[in-house]
């Protein structure tokens, strides 16, 4: 799976609001046993977020992310998820 796209954001008061917006792809696989098989499907992603600074090097951020992976099978595949992140810039 990946991700590709761009993001924008503004202060708000002592944090980062942003917006993403890309494509997304995901692979599919299902096996019975005897008979496998995969394909991957793509579609429009996008996410919403905020971020802020723990002292000086570190940061903490929440994001929202949803992408529309179209039709496969008879089922409108779609991704929802809910992140948290910590992370150190050098």
């Amino acid at each position: 799976n990946y991700q590709l796209g761009g993001r924008i954001g503004v202060g708000l008061g002592g944090v980062l609001g942003y917006a993403k917006l890309g494509y997304s792809n995901m692979k599919l696989s299902a096996s019975d046993g005897t008979f496998s098989d995969s394909e991957t499907q793509g579609g429009i992603g996008g996410a919403l977020g905020v971020e802020g600074n723990v002292g000086k090097h570190a940061y903490w951020g929440i994001e929202g992310n949803y992408s529309d992976f179209g039709d496969f099978g008879g089922i409108n595949l779609q991704r929802r998820q809910l992140a948290g992140k910590v992370g150190v810039r050098f």
